[in-house]
């Protein structure tokens, strides 16, 4: 399922199922600096608080420009950015 935060809400609307091909939710164009003026959040915060209503989560916060190669069972990122991986308790 995806659930992601941007633009959609972070609950099951029965309508966001995705063809399971990859076990985590990927959180694309990952931005985790605040440029000079901004008065949001970055959206480390948001994707740990999307934890708290969905703790059974993993999600990669992936900055533009980084990839996940996927060869039979593994995963890989890779690129010239530093992202996260938020793992849930649940």
């Amino acid at each position: 399922m995806i659930q992601g935060r941007g633009d959609r809400p972070i609950v099951d609307p029965q309508g966001f199922d995705a063809l399971g091909l990859f076990p985590l939710q990927i959180n694309p164009r990952f931005p985790n600096a605040l440029p000079e003026g901004h008065q949001g959040e970055t959206r480390e915060p948001g994707i740990r608080e999307q934890l708290v209503v969905a703790p059974e989560l993993t999600i990669i916060g992936l900055p533009e420009g980084n990839w996940i190669q996927v060869t039979q069972r593994y995963a890989c990122r890779d690129g010239s950015y530093t992202g996260i991986i938020v793992v849930g308790m649940g």
